[in-house]
């Protein structure tokens, strides 16, 4: 078996489904993004072509796949990588678009815990560089001597709104370059369950 995972970009993930079929037509796998983490996973079996259909509203994205035997579901930390699903900007504003978007409002928002500033950085991505990969998510805040493998001033934390303590390492210009860095990262410390994502999507969920 292969493990399909696609990043997706849409203004609103509830409205977003997400089809996948085999070269016959035949329906093999229907669901929807990830809230919290906006991508798409699927299991299919290996060595087969597909025909992945996302539809949002009016919108359509479609994407081919090919998938060979030795790619094995089992790996779990090694999915199959496809190219983003993104979907054009509607002009109805959410919590993660641009307007929101300000320094000087995370910095009261985020990494703070009982009153104590975080010794993480509030924010890492920008216009340029808006792609960062996702390293760990914890119920307790990361104190930097836990930190493996990585270094700490390129390290970003998030606090959600239901408590949990979220963490992303650097900022990269393309979503293909931030996998590269996630396989980096899965290869050569313990964050085996790294995966990359567009940085403004943590606005969503983010404590304010």
């Amino acid at each position: 078996m292969t493990l399909l995972a696609a990043l997706v970009e849409a203004d609103n993930m509830d409205c977003v489904t997400i089809t996948t079929f085999d070269k016959n037509g035949k329906m093999v796998g229907l669901g929807h993004p990830q809230k919290k983490t906006s991508r798409f996973i699927e299991i299919v079996e290996s060595g087969m072509d597909y025909d992945i259909v996302a539809v949002s509203g009016n919108d359509t994205v479609r994407l081919e796949v090919s998938t060979k035997k030795s790619d094995s579901y089992f790996a779990r930390q090694n999915p199959l990588e496809l190219e983003p699903i993104v979907f054009p900007k509607t002009g109805i504003h959410h919590e993660d678009t641009d307007d929101l978007f300000s320094v000087v409002s995370l910095n009261r928002q985020i990494g703070v815990e009982d009153g104590e500033p975080s010794v993480w950085k509030s924010w890492i991505t920008t216009d340029e560089n808006p792609y960062t990969v996702q390293i760990m998510s914890l119920r307790k805040r990361l104190r930097p001597e836990q930190l493996r493998k990585l270094d700490k001033d390129n390290v970003a934390e998030y606090r959600y709104k239901d408590g949990w303590f979220v963490y992303s390492y650097g900022a990269y210009s393309s979503y293909s370059e931030a996998v590269k860095e996630q396989e980096k990262i899965r290869r050569n410390t313990p964050y085996k369950d790294s995966f990359s994502r567009r940085g403004k999507q943590y606005l969503r969920f983010i404590k304010k």
